[in-house]
């Protein structure tokens, strides 16, 4: 009945060498996806990010802000978007932005696991986001099913903005470390 995509291509560095991977992942299969869920009827989630924007404007971006790109990884999320609306009228794309849970690969562990075995870290201060918890995700995308929310792209993130150090230094807090 319904489709959620999670999938990503997320090494934001490393796409800048693997361009034609990151396009895969990110963009063409996200097509391909939203297209074979529109053939069998069923509803398509699709999981993009914030990074379909420059970064310049100094207030929380909406839907229809104009979307520009600084790098591989957001020009391949962005394609894949636009490949999904293309094929696939009815999808629902949900943006994000730095997402942390307990599980998987993500900011949260890395400085827990770094924080237990370093003294010191040192973390960038002029990288201002919105961390996002997995959960809130899921409540998020769960009403939208329970709901049968119109397609379109929606923004998703918990309150507030911190910076990368800021985010560190809060999670060494409540970690006691």
């Amino acid at each position: 009945d319904c489709l959620i995509n999670t999938a990503a291509y997320t090494a934001v560095d490393q796409a800048e060498s693997e361009e034609e991977l990151a396009q895969l992942v990110n963009g063409d299969s996200v097509g391909q996806i939203a297209k074979h869920c529109k053939e069998r009827g069923a509803k398509f989630i699709h999981f993009s990010t914030d990074f379909v924007f420059d970064g310049l404007l100094s207030r929380p971006y909406l839907e229809d802000d104009r979307c520009n790109p600084i790098n591989v990884y957001g020009a391949t999320k962005l394609d894949g978007e636009m490949q999904a609306v293309a094929m696939n009228s009815e999808s629902i794309i949900i943006r994000t932005s730095w997402v942390y849970s307990v599980y998987g690969k993500n900011f949260l562990k890395t400085m827990f696991t770094l924080g237990q075995d370093r003294e010191k870290l040192t973390v960038v201060k002029d990288q201002i986001g919105s961390p996002t918890s997995t959960r809130t995700l899921l409540k998020v995308t769960s009403a939208v099913i329970e709901n049968d929310v119109e397609p379109g792209v929606y923004h998703v993130s918990d309150e507030g903005v911190a910076s990368w150090y800021d985010f560190a230094v809060c999670i060494m807090k409540l970690a006691e470390l």
